[in-house]
């Protein structure tokens, strides 16, 4: 029987162990996390569409575009394995705050040159969006490799699908603001308000603690190169066939989708203009917070890897296949609602996979790696479909020749039909691709053939600095200081005779404590020394009422928790446990 069935009736979470606390229990700390990174969202996707409309207004050529999407996706994908490295080098906490850092550093010099310099360029657009792709090279792998530190192993896809909802949901407000912000005062306003989310997002890094976040061992020993870690984490990668299969299957599912989805924006704007581009993007927003409230609720597919490659099916038949059949706004709008839904189920089931299958000290470098090979095939198929739109499939469906002799009753040859074709292609090839990992058992059964990692290291409650103390220290050490503290308590009575602690003191055998100190008290053997007592003495904190005359016991100062008495002999003490202890 595996964790994924069930146990006494009841189903065992993905965790191994059954949960008693609720669902949503102990989400604070990412609670804090995720209202900073929604904040910061929000205001990045104001900044995106405000650059998409500066860039278009140009010239109104697709190639501009998808060349704007290029200096965003293609920094990303370069850096992030060695972005993914140095992760796993400091705290995430640090490389979460270093990606805020980044991001306030590359809007602040727009804002520097947009009001100091004489007004922003659309030219400047492009280095200002490498700078911000770099940043989001830092930001992914880092959150991810922090929700395990934030919340319970049952958890992560709940947490996924929250930080997912909180992406889509700056979809949906980013296009809106930014259009109205464009129309009303420009881009200044954007940039402003874009490096005060910045800010946000970095109050509430530093205000969260993660529990487990520390610097690795070792970290003060001679390292090696990032670059050799990088690759690390691509080996590591290679080395779990599961891992392997379903990167690849995603980079090529990326290749195939990224080449439809780079003209959807340049087909809406040639067809309807930017108020269909807006309500179009602000679908895309809805959908992932529907798929990131779902996620949040539901906790994903039991069977993570038939469930994602069911999530591409459909994403391919609704925001590919489907937004190049049908027409206008309402139907652009529904197709790529249900797509965006689906893709936020998708990718917060691989990114928890990941989670739980890689142990906590790779993760930074094995998110690097998936992004990169994820990721990179999505820059080659936005360099190539910009041109291949403005020279190829936007000439063949005009003049009918070409693909379009088959394609040409589906789509017509208005403008923007060429791009409908090429989505259309694209959806279709999707479509094998995820039949492809259907079919394979490496990445259908992930969750039964790759096992669990260790569970991340938690800080326990160690004994306080006074316990620690008191452990440490001598018996007649720790009289001593007792009788300072409270020399009128009483510390012995028998036979009606009651004596403080400063009578004890000074009534003490002789030698008692000098012995103490030659037994080796403090050196060979700190937790023991000699206790020499008459019969008659009883003590209220003693386990033995009554020894023999002039008898002499080493015993340790200190017992572990559980333990009711010491047994044995000086030379070999051994602990008698309370009744009903472990």
């Amino acid at each position: 029987m595996t964790d994924r069935e069930k146990a006494d009736g009841k189903a065992v979470p993905r965790g191994g162990e059954k949960q008693e606390a609720g669902r949503f229990d102990g989400i604070g700390p990412l609670l804090l996390v995720w209202s900073g990174q929604a904040v910061s969202l929000v205001g990045s996707a104001v900044l995106r569409f405000a650059f998409i409309i500066e860039v278009w207004s140009t010239g109104e050529q697709a190639s501009a575009v998808t060349a704007l999407s290029l200096c965003a996706v293609l920094p990303q994908a370069l850096f992030s394995p060695f972005a993914g490295a140095i992760i796993d080098r400091i705290r995430k906490r640090s490389a979460l705050q270093i990606a805020d850092a980044g991001g306030i550093l590359a809007v602040g010099l727009l804002a520097l040159v947009h009001f100091f310099g004489g007004g922003l360029e659309p030219w400047q657009v492009y280095p200002a969006t490498v700078l911000l792709g770099i940043s989001a090279a830092f930001q992914l792998p880092a959150l991810t490799a922090a929700v395990p530190l934030l919340v319970r192993k049952d958890q992560l896809g709940r947490a996924n699908g929250l930080l997912a909802g909180a992406r889509s949901a700056a979809g949906i407000c980013g296009p809106a603001l930014g259009g109205v912000m464009i129309a009303l005062s420009g881009i200044g306003t954007v940039l402003v308000i874009d490096l005060v989310s910045y800010a946000f997002a970095l109050i509430g890094v530093r205000v969260v603690r993660m529990r487990g976040d520390k610097v690795p061992e070792g970290a003060g020993a001679p390292r090696t190169k990032i670059t050799a870690e990088a690759v690390e984490g691509m080996r590591y990668l290679f080395r779990q066939a599961s891992l392997r299969d379903m990167t690849v299957n995603f980079c090529v599912v990326n290749l195939v989708m990224v080449f439809g989805f780079a003209v959807v924006q340049p087909m809406v704007l040639l067809r309807s203009g930017n108020g269909a581009l807006a309500a179009v993007n602000s679908a895309i927003g809805l959908g992932g917070v529907v798929g990131g409230l779902v996620m949040a609720a539901w906790g994903g597919p039991r069977n993570r890897g038939r469930g994602m490659m069911l999530g591409i099916l459909g994403m391919c038949l609704s925001a590919q296949i489907g937004m190049s059949l049908v027409g206008g706004v309402v139907g652009w709008c529904a197709a790529m609602l249900v797509g965006a839904a689906l893709m936020t189920v998708v990718n917060a089931s691989m990114q928890s996979i990941v989670q739980t299958k890689v142990p906590h000290e790779w993760q930074g470098r094995v998110f690097g790696a998936v992004m990169f090979l994820s990721q990179i095939s999505g820059p080659l198929a936005m360099a190539f479909s910009g041109p291949l739109a403005d020279g190829l499939f936007e000439p063949q469906a005009a003049d009918g020749t070409g693909v379009f002799v088959l394609l040409g009753p589906l789509f017509g040859d208005a403008p923007g039909s060429g791009m409908a074709g090429m989505l259309f292609l694209a959806g279709v090839a999707g479509l094998a691709v995820a039949l492809w990992g259907l079919a394979s058992r490496s990445i259908r059964d992930i969750d039964v053939l790759l096992p669990d990692a260790a569970p991340t290291p938690m800080p326990t409650a160690g004994p306080s600095a006074r316990a620690v103390r008191r452990m440490t220290r001598c018996v007649h050490e720790l009289f001593e200081e007792q009788a300072s503290r409270t020399p009128g308590a009483t510390a012995l009575v028998y036979d009606g005779e009651r004596l403080t602690y400063a009578e004890l003191d000074a009534r003490e055998p002789t030698g008692w404590r000098a012995s103490c100190r030659t037994a080796g008290c403090g050196a060979a053997t700190p937790s023991a020394c000699t206790w020499c007592a008459p019969r008659s003495w009883s003590s209220r904190s003693s386990a033995r009422s009554r020894q023999a005359p002039d008898t002499c016991r080493s015993t340790p100062a200190s017992r572990p928790r559980g333990c009711a008495a010491w047994r044995g002999t000086p030379a070999s003490w051994r602990c008698s446990p309370r009744r009903g202890a472990e």
